[in-house]
């Protein structure tokens, strides 16, 4: 089970009848996000999900995480395609790029594993 932790959120608002709105969201940056499994990490700099493009962007991820829960949690596509890759301990790697919200096909995606990069780019 992954641990999550929110911290310095606040709202402040006056008291208001009926609030209403319309809202559009075109694209969530999260910065600096980290995740924890007892000694397993995951962090980047920056995660850009554009929900025009469709398109999820990774900037200089790393982990030292067994990449399975990770990859599970992108789709069942993108782990049955990893699912042959077993590791004895889970590899310290770094990963970058872009992939798609609808086509696992349609990636750039970059992983660095012991300094050897091994890129995924749309066939």
């Amino acid at each position: 089970m992954w641990s999550w932790a929110i911290s310095c959120f606040a709202a402040k608002a006056p008291r208001l009848s009926e609030p209403r709105s319309n809202t559009q969201i075109t694209f969530l940056q999260i910065t600096e996000p980290r995740l924890e499994r007892g000694e397993e990490r995951v962090s980047a700099s920056d995660i850009l999900i554009d929900f025009n493009e469709r398109n999820v962007y990774l900037t200089n991820g790393v982990s030292t995480a067994d990449p399975m829960p990770v990859v599970r949690a992108i789709g069942a596509k993108a782990a049955a395609a990893i699912e042959p890759y077993q590791f004895l301990k889970p590899p310290n790697a770094q990963v970058y790029g872009m992939i798609s919200m609808d086509d696992i096909k349609r990636v750039d995606f970059t992983f660095r594993r012991g300094g050897r990069a091994v890129s995924l780019v749309e066939v």
